[in-house]
């Protein structure tokens, strides 16, 4: 009676898993194995192991599998973030879009054209300086420039003279070592104001221009 009892037991445990693992498809564990252990093709060849390779990969949902599983489908769009993080961060400026310009003179910035963050072109004024070495630089150009025109007048009255028989030689050879230091203080001044921004146009200005405007220096 003891052994009977045991196999009884055992046999309703057996039950009782049998019962709780029925396939998707309601067969029973015996029925389900006894189906796909007879799986053959029209040649009467089993294709279960071939069937098992290709789906090994892939597993097929239902609705109501997929919900109780916790997936979701949804069409991908265009939405506003829901989360969003602080961190400390410093600003700048795109170096690549960014150009570090300086005056070519000493000065007193005068008026500004632009502020920091504005978009500029090539040769756009960017503000107006007032240099005062600027403006002594355009003097001694134009003495510079008064200074050769006269050395100029002196040669060719002595070269006169010489050609009339009333001076020396030597007088002529001084006078035109003057002119040639004159015209050599000249070309120095100017080429100073080439170099500090003023171009040939603006020195055709600087003799007739307004009272202060030869210190104006425009930086572009």
């Amino acid at each position: 009676m003891s052994a009977c009892g045991e196999t009884s037991a055992v046999d309703g445990k057996t039950s009782a898993v049998a019962s709780a693992v029925n396939d998707t498809h309601g067969h029973t564990p015996y029925e389900a194995f006894s189906a796909a252990d007879n799986e053959k093709d029209s040649e009467g060849n089993d294709t279960h192991d071939e069937h098992g390779e290709d789906e090994d990969d892939v597993v097929n949902l239902t609705e109501a599998e997929a919900r109780e599983a916790g997936i979701e489908l949804s069409e991908a769009k265009l939405a506003e973030i829901g989360q969003s993080l602080s961190l400390p961060a410093e600003i700048r400026f795109d170096a690549d879009r960014v150009a570090n310009v300086s005056p070519k003179v000493s000065g007193v910035v005068a008026k500004l054209y632009a502020s920091e963050g504005d978009h500029v072109k090539r040769g756009q004024t960017l503000a107006l300086i007032s240099s005062r070495d600027l403006a002594g630089l355009k003097a001694a150009w134009q003495k510079g420039e008064t200074g050769k025109a006269l050395a100029a007048q002196a040669l060719a009255r002595e070269e006169q003279l010489w050609a009339d028989k009333i001076t020396s030689e030597a007088d002529v050879q001084a006078a035109r070592a003057e002119f040639e230091a004159a015209k050599a203080a000249s070309d120095a001044a100017e080429n100073e104001l080439h170099a500090a921004g003023v171009s040939h146009e603006a020195l055709e200005k600087v003799a007739t221009a307004r009272d202060g405007d030869n210190a104006n220096s425009y930086l572009t």
